[in-house]
């Protein structure tokens, strides 16, 4: 995944990243990745 490698130390990326404006696209992307669900997950658990 594009946004992994631009954070995870293991691809060569850096946490700084998220301290870039504008947040590089693929960061975004990633981000709404992780979170998308976690409103069902709530109503679920």
């Amino acid at each position: 995944e594009k946004g992994e490698r631009l954070f995870k130390a293991g691809h060569g990326g850096s946490y700084d990243v998220f301290n870039q404006r504008q947040i590089p696209e693929d960061i975004i992307s990633y981000c709404v990745g992780d979170v998308q669900y976690l409103p069902e997950l709530l109503n679920r658990f």
